[in-house]
């Protein structure tokens, strides 16, 4: 009897990995927004559900965006990301009372997730009085006297400003 014997070299790749960044969030009205992809290996091609195959869609609207990747291997993968329309700037109250027992004790920024965004507030000769990455609706205007205040808000991942002003009532 006689035996044949073969060995096959198969080669075996890992799934390729993918995240559009940001995720899901928020565009504020009148807005562009820059969807990307996380790094990928060279060769690797892109297809957004547009039909575009840059690694980068800039969006204008709100909805959901894919997209599906493929690796020189032939390893596929896909994810997608929905963006909601916001009119951001008229949603941060413009009036704080510390010492009230009110919701209104500190600056909120409404149904922004505060994290995404850093503030810097100014008083009435534009000295910079507070600033904070990843906001966590805390000023309280500690240490500062009734009166307006100015304020800017920055999206940490688009760079969206907002700007606005807020009374502080003590």
């Amino acid at each position: 009897a006689s035996t044949v014997q073969r060995t096959q070299l198969v080669q075996v790749f890992a799934a390729p990995s993918l995240r559009l960044l940001p995720a899901d969030t928020l565009l504020c009205a009148g807005t562009t927004l820059r969807l990307r992809a996380m790094p990928q290996p060279a060769g690797t091609t892109y297809r957004w559900q547009d039909g575009s195959a840059d690694s980068v869609l800039t969006v204008q609207q709100p909805g959901r965006y894919a997209l599906e990747i493929r690796t020189p291997a032939g390893c596929t993968a896909r994810d997608s990301v929905l963006i909601a329309a916001r009119n951001c700037a008229s949603d941060i109250p413009n009036i704080i009372i510390p010492a009230s027992s009110s919701r209104n004790r500190t600056l909120v920024l409404g149904p922004l997730a505060p994290a995404d965004w850093a503030i810097t507030i100014y008083n009435r000769w534009g000295r910079e009085i507070y600033r904070r990455e990843h906001y966590d609706n805390s000023w309280a205007a500690t240490g500062q006297a009734a009166g307006i205040y100015y304020y800017v808000v920055q999206n940490l991942a688009t760079s969206y400003r907002i700007k606005g002003w807020v009374e502080v009532v003590k």
